[in-house]
């Protein structure tokens, strides 16, 4: 997706976009209980004109479109922090399976040395007999 207003030289995001009405004051927060903005008067007190009109339900989708984004973003991070959990469990599970395996196989030679030990003094002894 690209954006609007590009990130100006400052790396300012898009806050350094011109103001509702390509350089009108700024806009005013609705009023409650009123439509979306109130009476449709700008600060001046002058109606919108289409042009205006435009423009912010431009902005508002554009705004509603970032707020996809970051929630697609949180959704994204959660699902991942979930499966890393599970993935460092793992890696402890093989350390510790690793270290049984070679604790095993240590003990199997030291049996295999008693085994081989034992077959030796069996022999010494049927050739003594």
């Amino acid at each position: 997706m690209t954006y609007r207003y590009p990130k100006g030289p400052s790396g300012q995001g898009s806050l350094n976009r011109p103001g509702f009405g390509g350089g009108h004051a700024r806009a005013t927060s609705p009023e409650p209980g009123g439509g979306t903005y109130g009476s449709e008067l700008n600060p001046g007190g002058d109606r919108l004109d289409a042009r205006d009109r435009e423009e912010i339900l431009s902005l508002e989708k554009e705004l509603q479109e970032l707020k996809s984004m970051l929630q697609q973003r949180d959704q994204r991070i959660a699902d991942l922090s979930r499966t890393d959990t599970p993935v460092a469990r793992l890696k402890k599970d093989i350390r510790n399976f690793a270290a049984e395996v070679h604790s095993l196989r240590k003990q199997q030679r030291e049996k295999e040395a008693d085994n081989q030990a034992l077959r030796q003094l069996l022999e010494q002894q049927q050739q003594q007999q």
